[in-house]
Formats: structure tokens, sequence, C-alpha cells
């Protein structure tokens, strides 16, 4: 029992920081920004309950406009957001400024910017990878990938060995 629920917590640790990593690596591919800052501009979209799927989103949006999506953006633009006083003058600026899932960024963006800085400056250190990191992440994935092809291409002879037998 000890020993399946540790393998249960690795198992889950890993697959957590998988994910994790997995989203930083895409979207700083995408958007260009260093693995930390993608990994502070994920983080304080999901205090917001935004996902990674929205961080992609968004980033593609702000690169169109020629915004570099960081905290620091996102910051800016809730200052901008808050500035406008006509609800559908409101609308359009997340529309245009985020693209169709917008809509999603408005509680984030009506909390101002020093409150996004601040939600910045609280993350958990150890929820921010660097360039390094996902570089080994990498090198550990494509190691896995190899040893469970290794394992997939043996099954699979074995199947073909048995096969011809019965057959």
């Amino acid at each position: 029992t000890v020993l399946a629920t540790t393998s249960a917590i690795l198992k889950k640790s890993y697959d957590d920081y998988s994910k994790l990593a997995e989203s930083v690596r895409d979207l700083s591919l995408v958007n260009g920004e260093s693995a930390e800052s993608t990994s502070r501009f994920i983080q304080v979209l999901d205090d917001y309950q935004l996902t990674a799927a929205d961080a992609t989103a968004a980033a593609k949006k702000l690169k169109d406009q020629g915004l570099t999506p960081t905290v620091e953006t996102l910051a800016m633009l809730s200052d901008q957001f808050k500035g406008i006083k006509d609800p559908a003058e409101r609308l359009d600026f997340v529309y245009d400024k985020l693209g169709k899932s917008g809509s999603k960024f408005i509680n984030m963006l009506n909390q101002g910017g020093d409150a996004i800085r601040a939600n910045a400056a609280a993350i958990n250190e150890s929820l921010i990878l660097n360039d390094l990191e996902i570089k080994m992440y990498e090198v550990g994935r494509l190691a896995i990938d190899e040893k469970t092809d290794a394992l997939l291409a043996f099954r699979v002879e074995l199947g073909q060995n048995i096969g011809n037998v019965l057959a």
C-alpha cells in the first residue's frame, strides 16, 4: 500500500510538472519570450482561472498588435481597461486586444495593473520554469519516449510472432 501510494504521488507530481513544462515550452515558442517570462504570464492568468490555451490565444492576438505577452502588458491593458467607463467600449477593447476569448479576461483586467503585478510577484518560485529547466524537461521527455518506443516495438514484434505461430 505504501509503495502504491508513493508511486501514485510520484506519477501525479511528474504529470503536473510535465503539463506545466509543456505549456511553458509551447507558449514560449509561440510568443518568443523566455520560459521564465512565459511561466509568470501563465501563472498570473491561472490566478484568474484562465488556462494555458487562453494564454496562447491571447499571446497570438497581442503579438499581432506588436505587444509582448508579458505580465507588464497585462498590467498596462488592465489600467487602460479600467480607464474606459462605457461598458460597450470596454467590451470592444477586450475583444480588440485579446481576441475572441477576450471576455474571459474581464475579471483579471478589472483588478488593475498594480494588483496584477502584485500577483506576479507573489507567485511561488517553484512554478516559474527557466529556459534550462525546459531544455532538461525535453531531454528527459525524449529519453522516456525512446524507452517507451523500444518497449512498444518489442511488444509489436512479439505479437507479430505470436500471430505468425497461430497462422
